[in-house]
């Protein structure tokens, strides 16, 4: 039997509140707290409020698309996205409250998601197993109505244009929207990654809902669908490491990138990076750990959210050391490849010099250049683009 989807106004609110509050720490690699010794959390594990306890993370396989078929590689993430969101939605209807998942396309083509109770108690054994025979229940059997596909397209266009106009609020989201703006301009067209990368979102108002349930069903049929629970952890050992990275490296190295330099990304109207004050970043990837979003390089613990001496030296004014923060955006593709931003905080760099010049000296850097280079795959590096903002000509 099919059942539509009609979340409240209240739950609606607190998943905007929720997901406000979480983005910053995201956008920054923050990841949140966990016992287990030298744990770099996996993408999507999501942090805790008050009253919430971790009910577990997990996997859900499905069909691998056509990785060359760009057209075929955004209907498959679009569809994936709303599969994630539709049993967000559905399992804590199903729970009177009691669990909450938050559920994403990581790695493509897959499903990762992690669980979440309502709960202050600190023994929460038998919420854990009732939330996930839940989720469990609805991934294999509940038939979404296709008002309720509809319902969840719509919100989530509507997600992402609030995020964008919400962008201007605070310099990572700024850097997060450049970043990802950069991007198509990175990725060679027509390749995997690009194709992730360069969607338009506004295909979610025009979705067939037809068309997703076909796709869902088509899901079910395959022998490996179904939900795995998994480590909230990276992999740590040698033989877990191999099993998962081979697989995104091969994926990832798919698509061809640009080689390192200046990238000239013009400021659409009325978009963040038009409203910003930041005009110059770096953006560097890294050839070993392309699904690591807390990737902890010596670069990294040089530059992230530290201050730093710089000589700024050009032809109008006598040279002077000037004192900046520098920042840090992460950003993933799905979990198969890893981007990170850095730039000087506009409260400390109020002009295009100022930053140009602080850009460069970062992009020269070598343990920069050394992390952009990796190790395993040296042929491959990734960066550093310095991205220059400009208005375009009327």
């Amino acid at each position: 039997m099919e059942q539509s989807v009609k979340p409240t106004r209240a739950f609606a609110r607190t998943a905007t509140l929720k997901l406000a509050l979480v983005v910053i720490a995201l956008l920054a690699g923050i990841g949140p707290s966990i016992s287990e010794p030298r744990c770099q959390p996996r993408t999507g594990l999501w942090p805790l409020f008050q009253k919430q306890r971790y009910g577990g993370m997990f996997h859900i396989t499905l069909e691998p698309t056509e990785n060359h078929n760009p057209a075929r590689v955004q209907r498959h993430l679009m569809f994936a996205t709303l599969w994630g969101r539709l049993l967000g939605t559905q399992l804590p209807a199903q729970t009177r409250g009691l669990c909450d998942a938050f559920i994403y396309p990581n790695p493509f083509p897959d499903l990762r998601g992690t669980v979440i109770i309502h709960s202050p108690a600190m023994d929460i054994d038998d919420e854990k197993v009732i939330c996930s025979r839940a989720l469990r229940d609805i991934a294999t059997n509940w038939h979404p109505s296709l008002d309720a596909v509809r319902l969840s397209a719509r919100k989530e266009l509507q997600l992402i244009h609030s995020l964008r106009e919400s962008a201007p609020t605070h310099s990572l989201f700024n850097a997060s929207f450049i970043v990802r703006s950069v991007l198509p301009l990175i990725y060679q067209n027509g390749t995997l990654l690009h194709s992730l990368v360069a969607i338009d979102p506004n295909k979610y108002q025009s979705l067939d809902a037809d068309d997703f349930i076909a796709w869902l069903r088509r899901q079910r049929s395959i022998a490996r669908y179904g939900l795995i629970s998994i480590s909230q952890c990276q992999p740590q050992t040698d033989t877990e490491r191999a099993a998962e990275g081979d697989l995104i490296h091969r994926l990832r190295n798919l698509s061809a990138i640009a080689p390192p330099g200046r990238i000239g990304l013009p400021s659409a109207p009325n978009s963040p990076s038009a409203k910003s004050p930041l005009w110059r970043l770096v953006i560097i990837g890294n050839a070993d750990e392309p699904s690591n979003m807390h990737i902890n390089s010596p670069a990294m613990i040089k530059y992230c959210e530290r201050r730093h001496s710089f000589i700024l030296d050009d032809a109008s004014t006598p040279p002077r050391t000037k004192v900046a923060r520098i920042s840090c955006t992460r950003d993933t593709v799905n979990d198969l490849d890893t981007w990170i931003a850095l730039y000087c905080d506009p409260q400390d760099c109020s002009s295009k010099q100022e930053q140009d010049t602080i850009a460069m000296a970062i992009a020269r850097d070598p343990d920069v250049l050394a992390h952009a280079q990796g190790s395993l795959l040296a042929d491959q590096t990734r960066g550093p683009y310095v991205v220059e903002i400009y208005a375009p000509e009327k």
